[in-house]
């Protein structure tokens, strides 16, 4: 959220656990596309990021969500800290498992492929008459 930091966690019991990771000092670009995941196995009370396929940061939360009817925030972290995310989001997926590093990573990699043949295809693109 802001400073090219992502954010993910869990709130439950009114308490936050979260998970920082800073793309920059990591090397990472906030204004070039990427690809995030997480995936929280609730065993082991571990949430996992992942960007472009690959695990980059790891905590053991120590909590359990609670459940409750409460909606599900992307692009912020809670209604009164004023941290929003800047950028755009796209094709949000949420599952009922916690997906494995290979699931993950091969998510990553179609998205990367289609993208890959679709800049080919317009860069090879001579004429789009309009009718």
């Amino acid at each position: 959220m802001g400073h090219g930091n992502l954010l993910a966690g869990l709130r439950t019991g009114g308490v936050n656990y979260p998970l920082t990771f800073n793309l920059g000092f990591a090397g990472y670009s906030a204004r070039v596309w990427q690809h995030v995941a997480m995936a929280f196995s609730s065993s082991t009370t571990t949430l996992t990021l992942y960007l472009n396929g690959v695990a980059v940061a790891q905590q053991v939360l120590g909590a359990r969500p609670g459940g409750n009817a409460l909606p599900l925030e992307i692009g912020r972290e809670g209604p009164l800290t004023g941290k929003y995310w800047f950028g755009g989001v796209d094709d949000v997926r949420v599952w009922r498992i916690a997906r494995s590093a290979a699931d993950i990573q091969a998510s990553y990699l179609a998205r990367a492929q289609r993208a890959a043949a679709a800049a080919r295809l317009a860069a090879a693109l001579a004429a789009r008459p309009r009718f």
